[in-house]
């Protein structure tokens, strides 16, 4: 986020709690493009957890922030950039790649996200709670920003703040509560998180599995927004 620039993305990052998790190391859970190329060793253990085990040459990460989209998958979908919805060619197929998800530095930036996963069983469901909850957070850290005062952007400029929140589901998704495990340090910030999934109040085809002692699904996340 930007002082200049009041839509420039913001960032999230998944982080499964080892407790309750059957993964031995945590890992975080992504989504990517899958590369045909298998010159790695698949049986090697990768650093990400996605909906399929996929190894690339050179892991990158794409270059833009926000929402996650991949610009080669839709080519791949509509080769002609034709808008199925509409008489008219869809722009949006040009725009670049992009990730919602805050990756580790020693990965370059390139085209798209690439990077080498393992499967994970649970991987669709988590992308799905993350699509529900971006667009409502970024949207109301955008219409936050548009609010603060000259002096308040300069305050917040060059730092990531870190919001760390559970989230209680019910057995079958139904949104009950957040209860923020850590503050950012900039209650704002932490609201966008809440707000984010209070908002979407409904997390489809949760995993029976997941239901924890006290009846509930939790959801642990890591929330950061930089503003640059």
């Amino acid at each position: 986020m930007s002082r200049t620039e009041t839509q420039k993305p913001v960032e999230i990052e998944i982080v499964e709690n080892p407790a309750q998790s059957k993964i031995k190391e945590v890992k975080q859970i992504v989504k990517t493009i899958k590369d045909p190329s298998k010159t790695l060793d698949m049986n090697t253990p990768a650093k990400f957890l996605a909906e399929e085990t996929n190894r690339t040459k050179a892991q990158t990460r794409a270059q833009e922030n926000g929402q996650f989209r991949s610009s080669e998958q839709d080519k791949k979908k509509n080769p002609n950039n034709f808008d199925p919805n509409g008489d008219q060619f869809s722009q949006q197929l040009n725009m670049p790649s992009r990730s919602e998800y805050q990756l580790p530095n020693d990965i370059k930036s390139g085209a798209a996200v690439n990077l080498n996963t393992d499967a994970y069983m649970y991987a669709s469901f988590y992308n799905r709670v993350t699509d529900l909850f971006y667009i409502r957070w970024s949207q109301k850290l955008n219409y936050l920003w548009d609010r603060f005062s000259d002096d308040t952007k300069r305050s917040l400029a060059g730092q990531a703040w870190s919001t760390d929140v559970d989230v209680f589901l019910d057995a079958h998704g139904k949104y009950i509560k957040t209860v923020i495990n850590k503050k950012s340090g900039f209650t704002p910030f932490d609201t966008a998180a809440v707000f984010g999934f209070q908002d979407a109040r409904f997390f489809p085809n949760p995993p029976k599995d997941k239901i924890e002692k006290d009846g509930y699904i939790h959801l642990r996340y890591c929330i950061v927004v930089r503003v640059y």
